[in-house]
Formats: structure tokens, sequence, C-alpha cells
């Protein structure tokens, strides 16, 4: 049986997943590989209904990973764009904590 609540976040990390790629602007950077496997990860995540507090913490590594990107001269993002991400993201993770059976 299929959670809607889960469905509906995995719909909007599937969409993101593909606006974050259009944003990163050095795919060969360290950190951007690993945003795109912690977005891959909680993608897989969110399909297969795992528990809350693990989906919460994967939000995190994908937040981390943005900070990342702001706090570099030579990120592998825009400042502005891993603000906007790391915003999105951290609406997705309040989402979250609200859900039932949290």
């Amino acid at each position: 049986m299929s959670d809607p609540a889960y469905e509906s976040l995995h719909k909007q990390v599937h969409a993101l997943h593909f606006k974050v790629h259009d944003a990163i602007d050095d795919p060969h950077h360290a950190t951007a590989h690993k945003l795109t496997e912690a977005m891959e990860d909680l993608e897989n995540d969110l399909e297969r209904q795992k528990n809350l507090r693990d989906i919460e913490n994967r939000i995190k590594v994908v937040q981390n990973a943005l900070l990342e990107a702001r706090s570099t001269q030579h990120g592998y993002m825009s400042i502005d764009d891993a603000d906007h991400f790391y915003r999105t993201f951290e609406d997705m993770r309040r989402a979250v904590r609200s859900m039932p059976h949290y």
C-alpha cells in the first residue's frame, strides 16, 4: 500500500533532482557528486517509504552539500542557486517532521 505523503515527496524530490543537476556548474566537483548521490538515496528512501527520521537525515546530507557550495569561493554551484535549494529542502524537512508517525 502506497502512502500519498511519501509519493508527493518523492515526486517533489524527483523534479528537484533535475533542477539541481541543471544548476551544477562543475559536475566533477567532489561535493557535486556527493549531492547527486544523496539526492538519489533520498529518492530511493522515499520510494521504499523508509522511516521518516531516516528521510530527514538524508535531507540534511543534501543540505550540507548545498552549504558547502555556498561557503567555498569556487563552489560547484552559484551561491544564489545553493541558497534557493537549501531553503527548498528546509521546507521539505519541516514537512517530513510534521508527517504522522514521525
